[in-house]
This record gives structure tokens, C-alpha cells and sequence, in this order.
């Protein structure tokens, strides 16, 4: 699948490596367009994987910092989460190691109370009154970084860290 170069065509990096063989899979749903149900998509499958692996808790993280939707469609639920995507952002952004693993035990931490049905809830901001504050965006954390494919791994390695069978992320 990789090397296939309609589906990952190629680009002044190398191809990422894959994910140690004991994180769980990181699902990405990306979409430019707005309203093409990438939400929806992405809440679906978590509840999918939750139902087919019973034993496991799924992550689910919204990852949209212009539109969050899982914000909105969970906040009578939630209405104050205590970590957010925007946190982990700005604590990875401000670890001084480069594998993060103080940020993302941290969040992992936080994240023990974030439970919905079986999925942990990463949104993309604590609360709505923090939607208009990010001042550390993904790019940040990629461009201060050797691997371009940082995130990703820092993902893997929080749904590791909660014994996930997924991360999933729904992105713009």
C-alpha cells in the first residue's frame, strides 16, 4: 500500500516507519471540504471497533481546530472535558524531550476520566470558550521536529499508553 504511488505519492520526505507492532492502529479522516460527513465517519467506526473489540476502549480525537465537530455533538454529555487535543499540543510543543513521554503520560492520565461509552474523548478544546485560543498548532509541533510523522507516532503512542484498539482523529 505504500509504496503504491497513487495512493502515497512522493514527497521530499521518507516514507513514515511503521508503528511498533504494540500501538494500536491510527485511523486519520481528512477532508479540505466541510460537510462531507468525515464526523460522522469517523464516530461511526469508533463505535464499530468499540462494539467488535468489547474488552477495548477506542480514542477518539477531534483534531479539527476550525470546526470541532465531536465538541458540538457531545457537549451535553461532556460539557467541560479535562485534556484536550489543543493541550497536548501545546504540552508537546513545550517538552523539552523529543519523545514527549512526560506530555503524553500526562494526557494519558487526564484522558482515564474522558470516557464515553468505551471511547475516550480527546476533543479539540476543553470547553467552547477555548475555541478561539490556539496559539500551537499541529504544524508547530512538525516543523520543531527531525520526523515529519511526529504526531502520528505521539498518537500511537497515547493509545498505547490507554490500551486502545484504535486512535482514530477526525482532521479538516
Amino acid at each position: 500500500f505504500y509504496k503504491n504511488p497513487i495512493f502515497y505519492p512522493p514527497t521530499e520526505f521518507e516514507h513514515p516507519e511503521e508503528l511498533p507492532s504494540d500501538y494500536p492502529p491510527v485511523i486519520a479522516f481528512h477532508s479540505f471540504k466541510g460537510g462531507v460527513g468525515r464526523t460522522h465517519l469517523a464516530m461511526g467506526l469508533a463505535l464499530a471497533l468499540k462494539k467488535q473489540y468489547k474488552d477495548q476502549p477506542v480514542l477518539l480525537i477531534d483534531g479539527d481546530l476550525e470546526a470541532p465537530g465531536i465538541n458540538w455533538m457531545i457537549k451535553k454529555r461532556i460539557p467541560l472535558f479535562p485534556i484536550s487535543y489543543s493541550d497536548l499540543l501545546s504540552l508537546v510543543h513545550g517538552d523539552p524531550d523529543p519523545e514527549a513521554k512526560t506530555s503524553i503520560e500526562l494526557v494519558a492520565k487526564q484522558l482515564k476520566n474522558a470516557q464515553l461509552d468505551g471511547i475516550y474523548i480527546l476533543p479539540a478544546f476543553r470547553s467552547f470558550n477555548h475555541f478561539s485560543s490556539r496559539e500551537i498548532r499541529p504544524e508547530h509541533i512538525i516543523r520543531g521536529s527531525k520526523d515529519p510523522f511526529v504526531l502520528t507516532r505521539i498518537l500511537g503512542e497515547l493509545g498505547k499508553k490507554l490500551n486502545v484498539s484504535a486512535v482514530i482523529i477526525d482532521l479538516r
